[in-house]
């Protein structure tokens, strides 16, 4: 009988192959693949291109009241407003829970509450930016963060509740035609005002979709 099977080389390492490959068919487990590499980040605006987007020359950089990091500039204070909803994202200032500095788009008009600095990491990338908002929580501002806890329904939540400028606070600042969208580089989903969520969750802002929907649209305006 004539073989189709080139000898092998090395023998003994074949019949292991050989064996792994019947013993996966026998139990249904397939062979673990490689993981796939993450996608890369959106193209994101930088400084100059969101003073453009803004309709103005960037005003002179000024450092925030946070007492940012040396390096840190903020020369934009802007609002953003959910174009699902027609409101503007609020920082949650009046209360001392858990839920203090939660990100929310629940407002009708722009306050001191919906006004939000970003900032650049002059020694960084130019589209990396740092979100601040403006009202001072618990004496001080506080830059957003991508709260990856994995709390049930709430985690990936927006909150501005540390000092840190580290990478669970750098987003990305994309524009698509006629809207705005924020990318977390903390997890590489973009930022959804959760419109389905009821009472004080209604609006909350998660860095939690893969894909740019009427959810993740917001317009934006200097405040």
């Amino acid at each position: 009988m004539t073989s189709f099977m080139r000898k092998s080389r090395h023998p003994f390492r074949t019949a292991i192959a050989a064996v792994a490959v019947i013993a996966a068919g026998l139990t249904g487990s397939a062979v673990p693949a490689v993981a796939a590499p993450a996608p890369p980040a959106p193209v994101g605006l930088s400084r100059a291109g969101l003073a453009r987007l803004l309709g103005n020359p960037a005003p002179a950089a000024k450092v925030s009241a946070a007492a940012a990091p040396s390096g840190l500039t903020c020369p934009e204070t802007i609002s953003l407003r959910s174009l699902a909803s027609n409101l503007y994202v609020t920082t949650e200032a009046g209360v001392r829970d858990n839920t203090m500095g939660l990100l929310r788009a629940r407002s009708a008009t722009v306050g001191a509450w919906e006004k939000i600095q970003v900032c650049y990491d002059l020694n960084g990338s130019d589209t990396v930016a740092y979100l601040v908002p403006t009202v001072p929580l618990n004496g001080q501002q506080r830059p957003v963060t991508a709260v990856l806890d994995g709390s049930p329904d709430i985690g990936n939540r927006l909150q501005a509740r540390d000092t840190n400028y580290g990478p669970w606070e750098q987003f990305l600042m994309g524009q698509g035609p006629g809207y705005v969208y924020l990318f977390s580089f903390a997890n590489r989903n973009y930022v959804s005002a959760e419109l389905g969520f009821g009472g004080n969750f209604n609006g909350m802002l998660r860095a939690r979709a893969s894909t740019v929907g009427p959810w993740e649209k917001f317009a934006i305006a200097r405040a």
